[in-house]
């Protein structure tokens, strides 16, 4: 399972301060275990030649999900949120295969950390709530709270009567179609894909040639689509 949590706070706004980094490694180091969680902190980390610090995760967090490393090595995270093996590589030692049970959580700033494009059916998406940024006493009491035992006993058993996903099929066929899920497939989809869904939601499609469309193309791609076609 691969979740992205996002919060941008629109343009220009500073993003942030809502609190997933404190509840996230809460959750990998006091319920699942630190030697079952890990934190990335570069993402030049997830596409390195040597990958030991992944064998035998439940959970990794990535701090900061970079629009730029995962773009470039979209064919390298497609491969890791599907393969069910993982090839270890370490230095001076022969490459070994474990079973891959890692879950990804990423967590981002940026607008569009991750190449979500048509078909996708291995990342969940959503925008962090953002209620309760800046509220110094709310968190104050929740890292207070996160550190009692019986908090860690009531969310454990909570999470034992959680139903969830019987197979990688439930989770693929119920993705929730979010807002930042939807803004994301838009913002990677193919220029001509977002000039079709720009004419049609501005009423502006001509029942035209093929050469009047092209031509409407190539106009909406100089004044809206970055000046080249795909």
């Amino acid at each position: 399972m691969n979740i992205l949590l996002r919060y941008t706070g629109g343009f220009m706004a500073e993003g942030g301060g809502t609190g997933k980094n404190v509840f996230l490694e809460w959750f990998g180091n006091e319920i699942l275990g630190e030697k079952y969680t890990y934190v990335v902190g570069d993402n030049k980390e997830l596409y390195g030649a040597f990958n030991s610090q992944f064998e035998n995760k439940l959970l990794v967090i990535v701090e900061e999900a970079q629009s730029k490393e995962n773009h470039e090595n979209f064919d390298i995270l497609k491969a890791r949120t599907t393969c069910q093996k993982l090839n270890i590589n370490k230095k001076n030692v022969p490459v070994y295969s474990v079973r891959d049970k890692t879950n990804t959580i990423f967590c981002s700033n940026n607008r569009n950390p991750l190449p979500m494009r048509q078909g996708n059916r291995r990342i969940q998406a959503f925008d962090c709530d953002v209620s309760m940024r800046g509220d110094t006493a709310y968190f104050t009491k929740l890292v207070s709270l996160l550190k009692k035992p019986s908090t860690k006993y009531y969310f454990f058993n909570y999470l034992k009567k959680y139903k969830t996903y019987d197979s990688p099929i439930m989770f693929q066929t119920n993705i929730p179609k979010t807002k930042v899920y939807r803004e994301l497939r838009y913002l990677n989809a193919p220029k001509h894909f977002k000039w079709l869904a720009s004419r049609i939601k501005d009423g502006l499609l001509e029942d035209g040639t093929m050469t009047t469309l092209m031509k409407d193309y190539d106009k909406w791609v100089q004044n809206e689509g970055g000046g080249k076609r795909d």
